[in-house]
């Protein structure tokens, strides 16, 4: 999706557009705690009442330990269709990932979910080498 890519985030779209992927380095001054997931709730419900999406399940934390943060929402579109979203917040060395997937998946979500999980644990810090 080249009009959401920045320096720090590409995104991808599903060849069905079931479903999009997103993976961002968060700024390096940027410090993902536990105890934010609480004010990341509250944007969560903000931004999808913006949308014009209803909640079926608000924002909540799943405990997994691979994960700082690891949210997941459940939503219905303006369209009618189900959906989900899948926030995951990672340390990779100094800097923390971000991984965002939302689907409209159906079948297919588990494996979208799996597909945004492989791609937050793979990711790993290289240190630089010297010129």
């Amino acid at each position: 999706s080249e009009k959401n890519r920045t320096p720090n985030r590409n995104v991808w779209v599903s060849a069905d557009h079931s479903a999009m992927l997103s993976v961002e380095a968060l700024p390096t001054d940027q410090v993902i705690k536990p105890e934010l997931a609480p004010k990341m709730i509250l944007l969560m419900k903000q931004n999808r009442a913006k949308s014009g999406d209803k909640p079926t399940q608000d924002p909540a934390v799943e405990k997994d330990d691979r994960w700082v943060i690891r949210i997941r929402e459940r939503f219905t579109a303006k369209d009618g269709k189900p959906g989900e979203q899948l926030h995951l917040y990672r340390a990779v060395g100094a800097r923390f990932l971000l991984v965002t997937c939302k689907t409209f998946g159906g079948d297919k979500m588990k494996d979208q979910f799996a597909a945004a999980e492989a791609a937050s644990l793979s990711a790993a810090y290289v240190k630089p080498t010297k010129k």
